[in-house]
């Protein structure tokens, strides 16, 4: 994976880096199933980050980070940190916590929040809509 970033960086002329976090200890002690995170299971989280003031540069950029996530698409485990999520991130959430674990936070948000009121960013909607 390393020398894939080094060549990634390299051709794609990125005027930025990745963020490696190792995932390990504490959070991986924890069940799958527990909590709404649902990358326990993965080592590594990696996220692109990319800057660049020229706006004229703004498509050939964004392209460099979307290649980056391409050429990692075999060593993923499919959803990931939703705090870094963006365009990966499904309409409906569901490639990110998983069918089980997305109806139980719709149940919780049906019970705690049934008006939608925090409804911003990566909103789980109350109900199946």
């Amino acid at each position: 994976m390393l020398a894939l970033t080094a060549e990634k960086l390299a051709d794609d002329g990125a005027n930025g880096g990745i963020l490696f976090e190792s995932l390990h200890g504490a959070p991986r002690r924890v069940a799958v199933d527990a909590t709404a995170f649902s990358g326990r299971q993965a080592r590594w989280n990696a996220t692109f980050i990319n800057v660049w003031l020229d706006p004229g540069e703004d498509e050939r950029q964004i392209e460099a980070a979307r290649s980056y996530s391409k050429a990692l698409a075999p060593w993923a485990l499919g959803g990931g940190y939703l705090n870094y999520a963006s365009e990966a991130v499904s309409e409906g959430l569901e490639s990110e916590f998983g069918a089980d674990r997305l109806a139980r936070l719709r149940a919780v948000k049906r019970e705690y929040d049934p008006a939608n009121v925090f409804r911003f960013n990566h909103n789980i909607v109350p109900a199946e809509q």
